[in-house]
């Protein structure tokens, strides 16, 4: 069984759009010399801040979750000498960039025909969805068992802003696919 949020296969480009792409990567890549890793003085600065970020959004609650397991406590030194008690990103900055390189939708498209188990997807009326054609990675979906999908109301992160509908929807398809008795229990 593929269960999946908000996804429908490998991130694509147009073959067209990559060495554009390429560039703004390496020019990104150079930047990160001069460029450091911005301060906190709490972690509800950090929320707030991941809040305003436009590159990935996220609503509130989900901010509130993941960004505190991203942090990690600093020090750094005013201009007066005062010595601050902070949190900055424990990730790697490079992680925030998109890969230099995509998969063509023929990649993505192959990757998607080898599928055979049962698929359920979630889409959400505020994610990613816009990302890609839906319709056009659904149809790519030829060998599957079976295709089920779900547009609920929510973000990408849906399934920490509604983990009981998410549980309870994969929950009901799972045992729609199997009837033994032992997935009734």
């Amino acid at each position: 069984m593929c269960i999946a949020i908000e996804a429908l296969g490998p991130y694509t480009r147009r073959p067209e759009d990559e060495p554009e792409h390429l560039l703004k990567y390496l020019a990104k890549m150079k930047a990160l010399r001069t460029k450091s890793l911005p301060f906190h003085h709490s972690i509800e600065a950090a929320i707030q801040a991941r809040l305003r970020s436009g590159q990935w959004p996220v609503n509130e609650l989900p901010a509130t979750i993941l960004t505190p397991r991203s942090l990690k406590p600093v020090e750094k030194t005013d201009k007066q000498g005062n010595v601050l008690q902070g949190y900055t990103w424990r990730s790697d900055p490079i992680l925030t960039f998109h890969i230099p390189t995509s998969a063509s939708n023929a990649y993505g498209e192959a990757f998607m025909r080898r599928i055979t188990c049962p698929f359920l997807a979630f889409f959400t009326t505020h994610g990613f969805r816009t990302r890609f054609d839906v319709d056009e990675r659904l149809s790519w979906l030829t060998n599957a068992q079976v295709v089920t999908t779900h547009t609920v109301e929510g973000s990408h992160h849906i399934h920490l802003e509604d983990p009981e509908l998410v549980a309870k929807m994969v929950s009901e398809w799972i045992i729609e696919r199997d009837k033994t008795e032992k997935a009734r229990l």
